[in-house]
């Protein structure tokens, strides 16, 4: 038997900047494949019973635009090293308890912020 043929494919990058074609394909392998792969996961794993055609592409688009928000912030986790402490899953749910609250007569105001959630905030920047 023969050995599979990996490089069945082709792919064309073009880039601005100072990386040889080695670097740029491990950061598109990194970053846009996996990201992709996450995406076709999220939308597998849901059951897309609709209709329309522009239901399904909104369904995607917003799919998308999660995916570069999950994208950024797990960068962001790495950047500052929590990605050590915490997975994105359990990052979100500590953040998840972080309420804001609405009066009606228009006072707004966040429920208790706990120790871990300030230390998250600071260190990804988010102000809340």
């Amino acid at each position: 038997m023969e050995a599979p043929h990996f490089s069945a494919g082709r792919i064309s990058l073009f880039y601005n900047g100072d990386y040889d074609w080695m670097d740029c394909f491990s950061l598109y392998r990194d970053i846009v494949e996996k990201g992709f792969k996450s995406l076709k996961h999220d939308v597998e794993s849901l059951h897309l019973n609709t209709n329309k055609g522009s239901t399904t592409r909104g369904f995607l688009f917003i799919s998308f635009i999660g995916l570069i928000l999950r994208m950024r912030l797990v960068n962001r986790m790495k950047e500052t090293g929590l990605i050590k402490e915490y997975t994105l899953e359990k990052l979100l749910l500590e953040l998840e308890k972080i309420k804001r609250i609405e009066l009606r007569n228009g006072e707004i105001f966040l429920s208790e912020v706990t120790k871990r959630c300030k230390n998250i905030r600071n260190m990804l920047g988010i102000c809340a």
